[in-house]
């Protein structure tokens, strides 16, 4: 059988040998921990940790546990994208306007040295705003989306925040000019980007660069000419350059794509003179819905597309 070299080790969760326990030089390993230590000269005890970073993702709500040997510890969070309006629905030789595109939300990254952190942690995340259900009675405005829900870490299961960012704010339905935008959210580090309004002709393009996750575009509507119009962008953010493209008059908008954190606005659907196009959702994460578009008695108008969930990634550095 072969010889085997067996250092000193412990396999308690935060054990750290003394001066007294080695020789200068002579390594130990905390097996539970994953990392080694040994005495300097000068009588101190260095660590090698190796583990690098942990990394908690959260998609939906829970606790978070200071992990034994942590430094610091980084903070994503990212709240729910609001929902598009739906466009209105009214007789032909009106103006009938798209609903607005859902705003996405800001984007907070928060540091701490892991010392200054209590050892759990609750964690909620945001939900996606819905986006207006497609309006069907006659002569009538379309529907508003919502708002999405609030990401948070705090200290309890109900507050003591020490990370929060604001939410996407929801667009409005279409009226007979106009579906009102859901406005730029700046509560964090970097800002939501509002979404686009709706119009009686084309929709207007989200905002053109977001620094956080993009909004939605406006929806397209109908003129007094029964003329359609198209839905708008939900444009791309500094973290993604895609786009949500908003629908052609008779199409619907696309749904925003996402690179895996921070999400693009959904595009507006296009008015029609038949039933309204839907409103494409916002990309994953936080981002908004677009506007539905209008259409006409009898048929109804477009939804508006719902906003991205939110998310919390918390990593922690040894």
């Amino acid at each position: 059988m072969p010889d085997q070299i067996r250092f000193k080790r412990s396999s308690t969760p935060g054990a750290v040998p003394t001066v007294a326990q080695l020789l200068i030089g002579e390594p130990s390993i905390n097996t539970a921990d994953g990392a080694l230590y040994f005495e300097l000269d000068g009588g101190t005890i260095a660590k090698i940790d190796g583990r690098k970073a942990q990394v908690d993702v959260f998609t939906s709500s829970g606790t978070w546990t200071k992990p034994t040997g942590a430094a610091y510890v980084d903070m994503w969070v990212i709240s729910g994208g609001g929902g598009g309006g739906s466009g209105r629905c009214g007789a032909a030789g009106s103006n009938r306007s798209g609903g607005g595109g859902g705003g996405g939300c800001a984007i907070v990254i928060s540091n701490f040295p892991a010392l200054a952190l209590a050892s759990t942690l609750y964690v909620t995340v945001g939900a996606a705003g819905f986006g207006g259900a497609a309006q069907t009675t006659d002569d009538t405005n379309g529907n508003n989306g919502t708002a999405g829900g609030e990401s948070r870490v705090g200290t309890s299961a109900g507050g003591g925040e020490i990370a929060v960012t604001g939410v996407g704010n929801l667009g409005s339905g279409g009226g007979t000019t106009t579906g009102a935008a859901g406005a730029s959210t700046i509560a964090g580090l970097y800002d939501g980007g509002g979404g686009g309004a709706g119009s009686s002709g084309n929709g207007s393009n989200s905002t053109a660069f977001s620094k956080g996750a993009g909004g939605g575009g406006g929806g397209g509507g109908i003129n007094t000419g029964n003329n359609a119009g198209n839905g708008g962008n939900g444009v791309r953010t500094a973290h993604f350059f895609g786009t949500g493209s908003g629908g052609a008059a008779n199409a619907a908008g696309s749904n925003g794509p996402s690179n895996g954190m921070i999400g693009v606005g959904g595009g507006g659907g296009g008015g029609s003179a038949t039933a309204g196009r839907n409103g494409g959702n916002g990309g994953n994460y936080g981002a908004g819905g677009g506007g539905g578009g209008a259409g006409v008695n009898g048929v109804g108008s477009g939804n508006g597309g719902n906003g991205a969930p939110g998310i919390v990634v918390i990593t922690t550095y040894f």
